[in-house]
């Protein structure tokens, strides 16, 4: 016999609590990942190095689950956004194409200034821009 008041339900009833309430109903769903022409050519270079293969190849995987959420929204007409590694610094950008769902890998730069940096993403938006339009 269940009650329930102000509050949880209390039942009288042996139930195993925590089997009800560790239950999700979660699906895993993926984004498919699309490669621009100049990753492809940054990836065959980086894969020359073990230490940066790996840590872009988690990277990758990380977008491939997590979809948008896994880097920071940069800007947020395009939905392109920016994933970063701190040790050694890598940011690698993508763009998130809603209608399929789809998250295309545009480019990757080990950080060596702010300055260099700023221009890699205004020269990403001026793309982005001339392929919307």
């Amino acid at each position: 016999m269940c009650s329930r008041t102000t509050g949880p339900v209390t039942c009288h009833q042996s139930i195993d609590w925590w089997f009800l309430t560790s239950r999700k109903t979660s699906f895993i769903m993926f984004f498919p990942l699309v490669f621009d022409d100049v990753i492809i050519k940054q990836l065959k270079q980086a894969a020359k190095n073990q230490h940066i293969k790996e840590i872009l190849t988690t990277m990758l995987n990380k977008i491939e689950l997590e979809g948008p959420l896994a880097g920071k929204l940069l800007d947020s007409h395009l939905f392109l956004y920016e994933m970063k590694s701190k040790r050694p610094p890598i940011r690698l950008y993508f763009k998130h194409k809603i209608q399929t769902n789809e998250m295309y890998i545009l480019e990757f730069e080990m950080k060596t200034s702010l300055k260099k940096q700023n221009r890699l993403i205004n020269k990403l938006i001026q793309k982005l821009r001339l392929l919307k339009s």
